[in-house]
């Protein structure tokens, strides 16, 4: 299919064909994990979409590049990508081919926000996809697009718990993909409907259907990750021998065919099942074999899970000083990532550690910090666990003891005066009443803690949500003006051209006026969105940026940072930093006739360090670094003057023949 593809573009002149052409080709990419391939074909379609003028092709080729950042598990970029987008459909003027674009769009931004766990909003645009898709229809891209929007919208309503509803829409996905017996879709279909089905009777079927048809196709990628399910699927329904089948089956494709996350999730399904067939032996040295393609130096979600199935093999194993090393090990980890969750998880495998080695007083101290947190971030009531766990450090004292604790009773019973008794039980009633009465203490004090940070939190909110509305306000009232007023100037100039050439320049001018004024505003607009402040969200939008221009202009963009990095950016600040970003690189892309920018981002001991490098012909910086750089209508000035107001610095290294570099510091407070 690729190759006849690209034999077609060879000859092929219309650039809205070669940029559909390309796009699929991007896309099989895409099913075979050659992600890289997949994003060279994407830019292309990209380049092509924007050489053809056709608003519809060049939003189709940004939601393929979406997807692909989706695939290659960057679902924070890919929503970017993908809302970025959003403007193009005002563009498209004939009907039936912006009602059928708007539903794709709908959909590509279901599974997005899906993937950023915003599954109330999800199902919402997949509802709006629905609506707008035509269910009469036989074209077989409207029976595509509606199959793939009733499983999209099953994902998250598994998630909302709602399967029964879940299943009736991959129910109609099914018999339409079975109707149209498109191999591709139909494979997809068959691995949502049995993935969604989970204990079903007939969830493994449709998984081995799937399976069949993505080794007919030679999709080994695929074919390991429905088998990954498989074998997940057989585990939850307690049939370990077949779970090790398929995940071991799928571990071996996923090696080959799949990028390393992927088969890494694959290992650890792989070991679970070995832990589940005591092939205990195994189980660890395919953990260990996880961990090592794992970077551990910052705890995150993925490898979170592989510390903690190797803190299970070693208790199982009886091996309870390994597993406290390891427990260790994993709390200062998740301490340093500020994950609370995983703090949390890691005290509950030392208590069982505790517990284990017959430290009760140990697992009772760290229950009443897990409870503690609980009480104070959710309000879970944990007195149940607590008071098990108190009879339990009161009843399991040690069994050998037992015996010898009865016979000194009754000892002490014969020798202890009925005064003696009085007094023992009136200090054990004092002590009684004095615990109670500090831990009541202690609760109210706790309480008064809450309730400050309960204000400060409700102020901080109402700032947050001002600052929401007025961004959506300005994104729905002024964005749809400006977009409306450039679409009907070029509707005029297209008009006025012919007839009157000077009216035409000036319609032309004052749409691209308004296109700029509409990406200014886009830029404040995500400023002032508050759900923004995070450092990925900053580098998402930074990518998006980047890859956009780059791609118009056949250019190779490097982006080098921290994708788990947790640190807040303050508005103001975000703005700026963000501004002088693409400052930097519009400099590269209009004045550096380069080949390839280098982009990093870093923060190492409260320095926030931005770099924009390109490898572009350079120039001469003077000794003020200003005067040659204004000359050149670069905008040194601007930058200079935005890193000035938050407190920031920029220097420019270049030299001829060698490139150019941007770097902006700025302390982070």
């Amino acid at each position: 299919m690729i190759e006849e593809l690209k034999k077609k573009n060879l000859v092929e002149k219309d650039f809205s064909v070669l940029a559909k052409n390309t796009r699929e080709i991007a896309n099989y990419y895409r099913l075979l994990f050659q992600i890289q391939k997949a994003k060279e074909y994407a830019n292309k379609s990209l380049s092509f979409a924007n050489k053809s003028g056709d608003p519809s092709e060049l939003l189709f080729s940004k939601l393929t590049l979406a997807n692909i950042y989706f695939t290659d598990e960057h679902p924070d970029t890919a929503l970017v990508i993908t809302e970025n987008s959003a403007s193009l459909l005002n563009l498209i003027t004939e009907k039936k081919e912006r009602s059928f674009a708007t539903a794709y769009y709908y959909l590509i931004k279901g599974i997005m926000l899906n993937a950023n766990y915003k599954i109330d909003s999800s199902i919402i645009y997949f509802d709006k996809g629905i609506a707008l898709a035509n269910k009469q229809s036989d074209d077989p891209e409207d029976i595509k697009l509606l199959c793939s929007l009733y499983s999209g919208k099953a994902l998250p309503l598994v998630k909302k718990r709602k399967k029964d509803e879940a299943v009736k829409l991959t129910i109609q996905a099914v018999k339409l993909a079975e109707n149209f017996n498109e191999e591709i879709n139909l494979m997809l279909v068959y691995f949502k409907y049995g993935s969604i089905l989970g204990k079903n009777e007939d969830d493994i079927k449709y998984l081995l259907k799937a399976g069949e048809i993505a080794q007919r196709l030679e999709l080994k990628g695929m074919q390991g990750e429905i088998y990954d399910h498989t074998g997940s699927n057989y585990y939850d329904k307690g049939e370990f021998k077949l779970a090790y089948k398929y995940a071991n089956e799928s571990v071996q494709l996923k090696k080959k065919y799949t990028p390393v996350n992927s088969y890494i999730q694959s290992l650890g399904n792989f070991s679970q099942a070995l832990i589940k067939l005591d092939s205990l032996d195994r189980a660890e040295e395919i953990i260990r074999e996880t961990i090592k393609l794992q970077d551990i130096s910052i705890l995150t979600y993925d490898n979170f899970s592989s510390l903690v199935q190797l803190s299970e093999v070693l208790h199982l194993r009886g091996r309870y000083e390994e597993q406290r090393e390891i427990i260790n090990i994993a709390e200062k980890l998740a301490e340093t990532s500020k994950i609370e969750d995983c703090i949390i998880t890691f005290q509950q495998q030392k208590m069982n550690y505790y517990q284990a080695t017959g430290n009760y007083e140990g697992a009772f101290t760290l229950l009443n910090k897990i409870t503690l947190y609980y009480d104070s971030i959710a309000e879970i009531k944990s007195h149940q666990k607590l008071e098990e766990l108190n009879i339990q450090y009161e009843t399991e004292k040690k069994d050998n003891e037992i015996i010898l604790l009865n016979a000194q009773q009754e000892i002490s019973n014969t020798k202890l005066s009925r005064q003696r008794i009085a007094i023992i039980s009136s200090s054990a009633l004092a002590i009684l009443f004095g615990i109670t009465g500090f831990a009541l203490f202690k609760r109210i004090q706790l309480k008064r803690k809450t309730d400050l940070k309960i204000e400060k939190l409700e102020r901080l909110n109402e700032i947050q949500q001002l600052r929401t509305n007025i961004a959506l306000d300005m994104h729905d009232d002024i964005g749809a003006s400006l977009s409306s007023i450039r679409l009907y100037s070029e509707v005029v100039k297209t008009q006025a051209e012919e007839k009157l050439p000077e009216a035409g320049k000036m319609l032309k001018k004052i749409s691209e006026n308004a296109k700029e004024i509409v990406e200014n505003m886009s830029d404040i607009v995500w400023a002032i969105n508050p759900k923004y402040d995070e450092i990925k969200n900053l580098q998402s939008r930074m990518r998006s940026f980047a890859t956009d221009l780059c791609a118009a202009n056949n250019i190779i963009p490097d982006f080098i940072w921290d994708e788990t990095a947790q640190l807040d950016i303050p508005m103001e600040k975000r703005r700026n930093i963000y501004l002088i970003f693409k400052e930097a690189v519009n400099n590269a892309v209009k004045y550096a006739e380069c080949k390839k920018i280098i982009i990093r981002l870093k923060e190492q001991q409260n320095i926030l360090m931005l770099e924009v490098s390109d490898d572009g012909k350079g120039f001469v910086v003077e000794s003020s670094g200003e005067e040659s750089m204004i000359n050149q209508g670069n905008g040194l000035k601007n930058m200079k003057f935005r890193a000035k107001e938050i407190n920031g610095n920029v220097e420019i290294i270049s030299k001829i023949g060698e490139g150019t570099s941007v770097i902006f510091k700025m302390h982070i407070t």
